[in-house]
């Protein structure tokens, strides 16, 4: 089942401010309400906003400490928090390294 962006809600993953901030006026751009944006720094602050409120789903660096985009996916694919475990996941890097990717499958 999909959703329009405008009422899907979204947690973005990020422990930048800056590529939070893009990344909401970018998802606001496209249709998304910026009252549908939730944020958090880390995984750990992830995996409490997921506790906290229905997510659709989210948009995650992959390295930020002190739990990584990588851990955060394998807790939720696991079903380890409040979440689905199949919550579509996309995650953002500027390195382009192939463990990454692979763990990331």
């Amino acid at each position: 089942m999909s959703i329009p962006l405008a009422q899907a809600r979204i947690l973005i993953v990020d422990d930048l401010l800056l590529v939070r901030t893009l990344l909401a006026r970018v998802l606001t751009g496209m249709g998304t309400q910026p009252e549908r944006l939730l944020q958090a720094t880390d995984g750990n602050s992830a995996i409490r906003v997921i506790h906290e409120h229905y997510i659709d789903a989210i948009v995650c660096d992959v390295e930020m400490t002190p739990m990584n985009g990588l851990e955060l996916l394998a807790h939720i694919r696991a079903g380890q928090t409040a979440t689905r475990p199949n919550i579509p996941f996309v995650f953002l890097s500027c390195h382009d390294d192939p463990l990454h990717r692979l763990a990331a499958e």
